[in-house]
């Protein structure tokens, strides 16, 4: 479902004004792109929490200018593109995933996250084992702002 703009542009009472007990997934991001408009993502929490919903965060609009909290959103999952204000480039991304979703199976696997998948001169590249590309159970993004730095100086 999309959400028209609020006419006294509050988007959080808006948001939940529009939520149900059937709403699964709420995918949001901190600030609205268009007017800068705030949501408030741990009032989203806790009614989605109500009802055992899921909460996605884009936070390319603001992380980096704005602070967040993980442990109070409490996100099931978080992206942010860099180029905005982590001031990265363009081929920048991070993907954020809550604890208790990190020990599922995927329904589908990128072939270059198979072990020796750049071997083709033999049958190795086939392996079916996953290679880890995951902060095991980080709570935080502080060790992804890290890595962004550490590029940054690298340039």
């Amino acid at each position: 479902m999309t959400v028209a703009r609020p006419q006294d542009g509050d988007w959080t009472r808006a948001l939940l004004r529009a939520m149900t007990p059937r709403t699964r997934l709420a995918s949001l991001c901190p600030c609205h792109w268009t007017d800068g408009g705030l949501i408030d993502l741990v009032a989203i929490r806790r009614e989605l929490d109500a009802h055992d919903g899921l909460l996605l965060v884009d936070a390319t609009q603001s992380l980096g200018a704005m602070p967040l909290d993980i442990k109070q959103v409490r996100p099931d999952f978080l992206v942010a593109a860099t180029y905005k204000w982590l001031l990265g480039p363009y081929s920048l991304g991070f993907l954020y995933v809550a604890a208790h979703w990190q020990d599922g199976q995927p329904l589908e696997e990128n072939w270059v996250n198979r072990e020796a998948a750049h071997d083709f001169g033999t049958n190795r590249g086939l392996a079916i084992r996953i290679t880890p590309h995951v902060y095991n159970n980080q709570e935080d993004v502080a060790p992804l702002l890290e890595v962004l730095q550490a590029a940054r100086r690298t340039r």
